[in-house]
C-alpha cells in the first residue's frame, strides 16, 4: 500500500481464530520469522469467517469474506501462510470490505488511541508456518507469528498506517496465534496465548503516511482478542 508520497508497501502478518475449540492433539512452537519448509504449492483459495468469541476486539463488516469476491484475497498461499486482504494496496476507491478492529484496550505504553476511521485497506497475514498450514494434521496445532495491518484515516488517500504484531521474538509481551485443523478442509486461528505470552496481546506500531518516510512508531503492547475460521473454498 502506498501514501500520496509513494511509501512503500507495507509488510505484514496475521492471524486468526476461535475460541470454543477443542485443545490440539499437538503444538508447534514457532522456529523464529523463516519461510515454511517444503516446497512450493499452489494457493488454495478459502472463506474466511470471522468468529465472535467472547471479549473480541475484530469483527467483520457483514458476514463471511470470499477470495475472488467483493475484491477479497483469501487463500492459503503456496508457503503455507495465510494471506487475508482487500488487496486495494494501489488504488484510490475504497474497498468493498473492511475489517472492524477495537483497539480500546491498551495495557502497556503512553496513552495511544489508534484511528480506525475511514478504512482504506486490511491485511492479516501470518509466517513462520512449519509445517504450512495446509499440511497440518487434523486436530494438530501450530503456533505462528501473525500480524494485522491497516491503512486508515482517508478512504482515496490514507493517512496512517497500523500493525498489530503477534510475534513474542518481535513484541515481548504479545503472543503467537494458534492455527489448528479442525477437519480436511477447515481451520480455526486464534490470539488466546496458549503458544507462547500472554493471551490476545499484540505490540501495535503506527506510521504517518503524510510524510515521506516517516518511522514506524512502537505505541504499546495492546489486547486484540481475535478468531478467524477458514475453509477450502467451495
Amino acid at each position: 500500500m502506498r501514501s500520496r508520497n509513494a511509501i512503500p508497501s507495507f509488510l505484514v502478518i496475521s492471524a486468526l481464530l476461535a475460541a470454543c475449540v477443542d485443545q490440539p492433539t499437538s503444538v508447534a512452537t514457532p522456529r523464529g520469522i523463516v519461510s515454511a519448509k517444503g516446497a512450493p504449492q499452489p494457493s488454495i483459495p478459502l472463506v474466511v469467517t470471522v468468529l465472535e468469541s467472547p471479549g473480541a476486539k475484530v469483527h467483520s463488516d457483514a458476514g463471511a469474506y470470499t477470495s475472488g469476491l467483493d475484491g477479497m484475497t483469501a487463500e492459503l498461499d503456496g508457503t503455507g501462510n495465510l494471506q487475508f486482504t482487500p488487496a486495494n494496496a494501489s488504488s484510490t476507491v475504497a474497498p468493498r470490505r473492511t475489517l472492524v478492529l477495537d483497539y480500546s484496550s491498551q495495557v502497556s505504553g503512553a496513552a495511544y488511541s489508534p484511528n480506525m476511521a475511514a478504512q482504506h485497506n486490511f491485511k492479516i497475514k501470518t509466517t513462520s508456518a512449519n509445517p504450512r498450514i495446509q499440511d497440518l494434521a487434523v486436530s494438530a496445532s501450530e503456533c505462528v507469528a501473525a500480524t494485522i495491518a491497516t491503512e486508515t484515516g482517508g478512504a482515496a488517500i490514507p493517512t496512517v498506517h497500523h500493525r498489530a504484531v503477534f510475534n513474542v521474538a518481535a513484541a515481548p509481551g504479545s503472543t503467537y496465534a494458534r492455527v489448528t485443523r479442525t477437519s480436511s478442509t477447515a481451520w480455526t486461528m486464534v490470539s488466546d496465548g496458549s503458544c507462547a505470552g500472554a493471551a490476545n496481546i499484540a505490540g501495535v506500531w503506527s506510521q504517518d503516511l503524510t510524510s515521506r518516510n516517516a518511522p514506524l512508531v512502537f505505541r504499546g503492547n495492546y489486547s486484540v482478542n481475535f478468531s478467524l475460521g477458514f475453509v477450502v473454498k467451495p
